[in-house]
């Protein structure tokens, strides 16, 4: 399935398949999308890119950190499709899914450009409450 334009779709392409390494079975087979596919996603992405360009910071970062959240929601699956679908032991699997989280508790710093964003949204938020306590 391939997600174009807000809607999962079909893929009308070639077969493809993922073989689990360690047992040479297969994990998952679909369709790869069309050139039409590949086109239309293409056309929605850069509709998208000037929608994303013209929202302001504030939301741009409550989409980036909603995304982290989902991550870090979805890190022990994140970790074992890695597994099956690389061969790897869970316990290294376990180690990329926390460092695209940036688990702490991992030994992993979040991106620096997400602590950013965190604490530049703080800063906005209270000088947004300070501005309402001096106008109220």
């Amino acid at each position: 399935m391939h997600y174009i334009n807000g809607n999962w779709l079909a893929g009308e392409g070639a077969v493809i398949e993922s073989i689990d390494p360690a047992k040479n079975t297969v994990i998952w087979s679909g369709k790869a999308a069309s050139p039409a596919q590949i086109n239309n996603a293409i056309d929605a992405a850069r509709s998208a890119f000037s929608q994303w360009g013209s929202l302001d910071v504030d939301t741009r970062i409550e989409h980036v950190l909603a995304y982290a959240e989902q991550l870090k929601a979805n890190q022990d699956l994140l970790a074992q499709t890695i597994a099956i679908e690389t061969g790897k032991p869970l316990w290294e699997t376990a180690t990329e899914a926390a460092a695209m989280v940036g688990s702490r508790s991992s030994g992993f710093q979040p991106p620096k450009a997400l602590q950013l964003a965190r604490c530049f949204l703080q800063y906005r938020r209270s000088q947004h409450s300070l501005a309402l306590r001096w106008i109220g």
